[in-house]
Formats: structure tokens, C-alpha cells, sequence
């Protein structure tokens, strides 16, 4: 166990490399034991709010053994109060509350917008 730790504490943090680790020349396996074959760190942000949940996740990969890179963005949007605006009978009330989750997709479709825009590195929560 400890040829593991050993390997994964003697991991750098190099965003200029695929994958963003490396590991110092002939620490990247434990003496023909274990070896890395693959990275992957996510970034991960939420927002929340009385109705809805949104997960955000840039997550970087890096094969070694296919010298192959994948960067993705992932969104996770629930939508947690929804089933509390269909209960109302009366028209006027459902129409007001159609209203307001159209208004809150919109405001989320901006926000996911700017996320993508910017790289995923936008603060602060909602």
C-alpha cells in the first residue's frame, strides 16, 4: 500500500501538460508493480436554490497508454420543485407558475452560457 501512496503523493500539478499531472522522471511507477495508465481531475461547481439543483463538472482526461485527452463539460440540472407547481387546479395559478419556471430555465440557460463562455471558471454561487 504504501508504493501507492508513494506514487500518488509524488503527483505535480502541471496545467501545461495533457491531463494537467505529471510526475517527476521515473516516479510515474513504483519499480514494475504498479504503473499510471490514466488521469483524471474534474472541477466541479453547484448551485442551488428552493426548486432547482445545478451540478456543473469540467472533468480532464488522459490516457497514457493511447496518448489519447478528452475535456468535457457535464450538466446535471434537477429540477426539485417542480412537481409542487402542478398540483395547483386553478388556470390562473398553473399559468403563473409556468410562468416562473420558464423564467428560472432562462435565467439557468444564461448562466450555463456564460459558464462555457468563460472555461468553467466563473464564481460565486447562485
Amino acid at each position: 500500500m504504501q508504493v501507492i501512496r508513494d506514487l500518488i503523493s509524488s503527483t505535480i500539478f502541471d496545467p501545461n501538460v495533457k491531463g494537467g499531472l505529471r510526475w517527476p522522471l521515473g516516479k510515474a511507477n513504483s519499480g514494475g508493480h504498479y504503473s499510471v495508465v490514466a488521469i483524471w481531475h474534474t472541477k466541479p461547481e453547484a448551485y442551488n436554490s428552493s426548486s432547482t439543483k445545478l451540478k456543473l463538472r469540467e472533468a480532464n482526461r488522459f490516457d497514457f497508454r493511447e496518448t489519447a485527452s478528452e475535456v468535457t463539460r457535464e450538466v446535471n440540472l434537477m429540477l426539485t420543485g417542480l412537481k409542487n407547481l402542478f398540483k395547483p387546479v386553478d388556470t390562473v395559478i398553473a399559468a403563473y407558475y409556468s410562468e416562473g419556471v420558464n423564467r428560472t430555465l432562462l435565467r439557468f440557460g444564461a448562466r450555463l452560457r456564460g459558464w462555457a463562455r468563460k472555461g468553467g471558471d466563473e464564481g460565486g454561487k447562485a
